[in-house]
Parts: C-alpha cells; sequence; structure tokens
C-alpha cells in the first residue's frame, strides 16, 4: 500500500510538472515512479518480481537512468569503453589491426590507442574494414558485440538528448 501510494503521489507530480512545462522536474518524478516500481516488485513481487528487479535495476536504472538521467548513459558508454580496451587487450594479443596506418598487433598498441579502437568501435566507426588481415574471429566477435551494445547506449543517450533539446 505504502509503494502504491507513493507511486501515485509521483504520477500526481509527474502530470503536474509536465502540465507547467518543467521538464527537469517530470523527469525526476518519472525516474522516481519507475524506480518505486522495481523497489516494489523486488520488495513484495516474489521471485517474479526479484527477476524483474534483477534485470532493470542495473540496466535500466544504474546504466540507462530510465531514459532521463544522460551522466548514466555518458558513465556506461565510458564504462563500456573501458572494458572493452581492456578485454581486447587481454583476449586478442596477437591480433592485427591497423594502427597508424599499419598492421600491429594490439599488444604492441599503447593503452590509448586500444582506448581509441574501443571508442570507434563503440560509436561504430570504422567497424569492419580497419582490421588487420590476420584479425581473428574472437577478434571480430568481441567487436560485433561491442558496437551492437554502444548502438544500444547511443539509442537511448540521443532520446534522452532530443527529449531534453526539445524541452
Amino acid at each position: 500500500l505504502c509503494y502504491n501510494r507513493l507511486e501515485d503521489e509521483f504520477v500526481a507530480l509527474k502530470e503536474s510538472f509536465g502540465d507547467r512545462e518543467m521538464t527537469k522536474d517530470e523527469d525526476w518524478a518519472y525516474w522516481w515512479i519507475r524506480h518505486h516500481g522495481i523497489e516494489q516488485g523486488r520488495a513484495y513481487g516474489g521471485v517474479g518480481g526479484f527477476l524483474f528487479w534483477l534485470v532493470n535495476w542495473p540496466i535500466m536504472e544504474l546504466a540507462f537512468g530510465w531514459g532521463v538521467r544522460l551522466q548514466n548513459l555518458a558513465l556506461t558508454a565510458a564504462f563500456f569503453c573501458l572494458f572493452f580496451a581492456v578485454v581486447y587487450r587481454v583476449f586478442c594479443p596477437d591480433t592485427f589491426v591497423q594502427y597508424n596506418g599499419e598492421d600491429v598487433k594490439i599488444r604492441d598498441i599503447p593503452w590509448h590507442g586500444v582506448l581509441y579502437i574501443s571508442l570507434q568501435s563503440f560509436g561504430a566507426f570504422n567497424t569492419g574494414w580497419d582490421f588487420g588481415a590476420d584479425a581473428g574471429s574472437r577478434f571480430r566477435y568481441i567487436n560485433t558485440v561491442q558496437t551492437f551494445l554502444g548502438l544500444i547506449v547511443l539509442t537511448f543517450f540521443v532520446g534522452a538528448y532530443t527529449r531534453m533539446i526539445l524541452a
């Protein structure tokens, strides 16, 4: 009952803020509605509610900020770029990629260079055509996963940023 009452209050606030074109406050209320919705499911929804929380809390709330917190999306993008730079260095050290106009093994590229390659893959820039001749299938799979995740994060970011600009 308390969660339902609290959500009802936030819904009323969100509608009130929306009617008065207070978009920042409307986004704040929306975030709290979604937050308390998954918390209620975790606390009182049994196994299904806990599983719903287990998926939505780290992905939708922390990583994507329910689509209204740009800083969450920016930190998620930075995390993925750094994470995949480490993955490339650890799991694909002998893979050749083009770096400074030459085919170079990933282990011979400085960290800032591997981070730059990761950033390009995350944003789907130069993806697929600048790998060296001996780029292994492991590197290609990891790169494809990173590009796919990057497109998802960037889509959320563009949506949230567009909403902020139009407001």
